[in-house]
């Protein structure tokens, strides 16, 4: 059922994708009037490259890696020195449990596997146990100046799948319920919550990472992956949309779709973010950064994610003319 695309389509694909929407893109650009960039930065401190794209007004915010951290001091410094540049500026963790989350000398209460978690809830433990847990992350969170985390998964669980045991359950009914207790316990704290990743990609056999994934299920069969999304749409801040294509659906990753991106905003109003477009997944489609990050934005996405390529990006931005307005979708995390 599901495929990594062969070198040939993969070349047919980029030479639709890059040369074909070339003008295409080129028209949209900088049309955009707030802070959308939520970039990754090289390194334990800022260096010239990325104190550019932290100050450039239309970086909405900065997410910080295991690769940003060697001592709970040396956080606090980078995390302070971004905040001297930008007062008002997204800090943003990949922070869920299991194997996803910041290292363990930082002293934060560990998380264990959602998936996990479930399994312990089906074994007797208190369902406030999740809430707990989501508790203890926003307030350890809190404590080093990070205002977003990205997570937790709302996919479904699937043991073949790269999403794995980040996943609560292969049941939307128990998904939805697990995802709601974890926002009780963020809500205590008004730590907002970015749900990942639409349309849902537990099933998804292939990383797209790593490759291109695509998944040839019909919008119908796609169904009860979506009910998670659209069961918490009322009480998340964001919505990650995956780069999957979905082939029967729309030839487009996900995060590029606009096709994909309308089906979210017919229930969702909240802030829609991207995926990393640095994935291989999406950078083997689409090799130049500029027409990823401009086809994310036309698609719909309010914020895109750009954990590599500090040169090129700070390239990027250095070239939109004029200024920007500080007062919209940013401000709705701060």
């Amino acid at each position: 059922m599901f495929d990594i695309i062969n070198d040939l389509d993969v070349l047919l694909l980029t030479l639709f994708l890059v040369y074909g929407f070339y003008h295409y893109t080129k028209q949209l650009k900088y049309k955009v009037d707030y802070p959308f960039i939520i970039s990754g930065i090289e390194g334990y401190v800022l260096n010239d490259v990325t104190k550019s794209i932290v100050s450039h007004p239309y970086t909405a915010g900065v997410v910080i890696l295991n690769r940003n951290i060697k001592s709970r001091p040396q956080l606090t410094d980078l995390i302070n020195s971004i905040k001297r540049i930008k007062k008002e500026v997204i800090i943003a963790v990949d922070h869920e449990g299991g194997r996803v989350q910041l290292p363990d000398f930082l002293d934060f209460t560990k998380i264990p596997y959602m998936y996990d978690l479930a399994r312990s809830i089906h074994n007797g433990l208190s369902l406030d146990a999740i809430s707990e847990y989501a508790e203890e992350s926003a307030l350890d969170l809190r404590a080093i100046g990070v205002t977003l985390a990205l997570g937790p998964v709302a996919d479904l669980y699937c043991e073949n799948s790269p999403i794995g045991k980040r996943a609560f359950s292969d049941s939307h009914h128990a998904v939805t319920t697990f995802l709601e207790y974890w926002a009780v316990g963020l809500k205590e704290f008004q730590f907002p919550m970015v749900l990942k990743h639409f349309p849902g990609i537990g099933n998804v056999c292939n990383d797209t990472h790593e490759v291109i994934a695509e998944d040839d299920r019909s919008l119908q069969e796609l169904e009860n992956d979506m009910l998670p999304f659209r069961n918490l749409a009322y009480q998340v801040k964001g919505i990650m949309t995956s780069h999957v294509i979905f082939s029967k659906v729309c030839a487009l990753p996900v995060s590029l779709s606009k096709v994909w991106i309308k089906k979210l905003r017919a229930f969702y109003s909240g802030l829609i973010f991207s995926d990393d477009i640095n994935m291989l997944g999406i950078k083997k489609m689409i090799p130049r950064l500029s027409d990823r990050i401009e086809m994310a934005i036309d698609a719909g996405n309010d914020f895109v994610l750009v954990m590599h390529e500090n040169k090129e990006l700070c390239d990027y931005l250095n070239g939109i003319p004029g200024s920007v307005r500080h007062t919209a979708a940013s401000s709705r995390l701060i």
